[in-house]
């Protein structure tokens, strides 16, 4: 999608806000497609991130839809501290800013000219509602105390993969004790075609989380097909919370969701993962 043309030096002028903007920012090609009030962050030709310039709540890409419906079944209503794992344009903690006033999120992202640049052309929040954080997102992770946030997201890609230390056993064993009781970890895998296989992070993750789901198309679980793979990961309050009422809370939701996809327990989870190594750091 990104082109060699015309490219502008981030560092060099003032970014504005248009279609086919395209400039280089700590090494990665950025190229910005606004169409009517979408505007479209391209990353090396991968697509981004998408905004919607009248209304930041309208999420334009469904795993994030799938995620905001999580947090509304586990934790309606409040604010929230959220810590996301990989950012550009921040269409996420953007939406979940005007959805839930109070709210205090952190972003860790590698590429801090890439964030200054997200910050000039879209306005985003400051600290300490919206603090971006430069480093990597495993090693940032590690000096995270425990039980500090309510949720966290795992949204990094490099091209079409997840890096490896973030699907790793140790990167969920931290995730759960970064959270609070009664928080969720929100992980994005893409999954087949060449891509990464989320049935290992599943493996992961049911091997320290008491209670895991998926959402995804049917013919991605299914069939092999490549798409999106949210995995859903909740650290009860208390031993004895019915969590089966948010689980079921959860599927309400996203079966109003515009393209509605399914949801597999945690059994149906386990099975579809049943053959899939679980990755280590060692």
């Amino acid at each position: 999608m990104a082109k060699k043309r015309g490219v502008q030096n981030h560092e060099a002028e003032k970014l504005t806000l248009k279609n086919g903007l395209t400039f280089e920012a700590g090494g990665t090609e950025v190229e910005i497609v606004v169409d009517q009030q979408l505007a479209t962050v391209y990353l090396d030709t991968y697509e981004s991130s998408s905004i919607n310039l009248l209304d930041p709540t309208l999420l334009e890409f469904e795993y994030m839809q799938q995620m905001t419906a999580a947090i509304d079944a586990f934790m309606p209503g409040r604010p929230l501290e959220a810590l996301h794992l990989g950012g550009a344009a921040c269409a996420l903690p953007l939406a979940w800013h005007h959805l839930r006033p109070g709210s205090k999120q952190t972003v860790v992202e590698l590429n801090e000219q890439l964030s200054t640049a997200m910050r000039e052309l879209f306005d985003l929040p400051r600290a300490p509602h919206l603090k971006i954080r430069e480093g990597e997102a495993f090693q940032e992770l590690q000096t995270m105390r425990p039980e500090r946030f309510d949720v966290l997201v795992r949204d990094v890609f490099t091209g079409a993969h997840t890096p490896t230390p973030l699907r790793t056993l140790e990167f969920y064993q931290k995730a759960h004790e970064v959270l609070r009781p009664g928080g969720l970890l929100l992980v994005n895998c893409v999954h087949g075609g060449g891509g990464d296989d989320a049935r290992n992070d599943l493996s992961a993750a049911l091997a320290v989380f008491s209670h895991v789901s998926t959402i995804t198309e049917g013919r991605i679980f299914t069939g092999g097909r490549r798409g999106n793979v949210v995995i859903v990961a909740y650290k009860p309050a208390d031993p004895d919370e019915d969590v089966a009422l948010k689980w079921s809370e959860l599927q309400r939701l996203i079966r109003r969701l515009p393209l509605t996809p399914r949801f597999f327990s945690k059994k149906d989870s386990a099975h579809w993962a049943r053959n899939a190594p679980i990755l280590k750091l060692r």
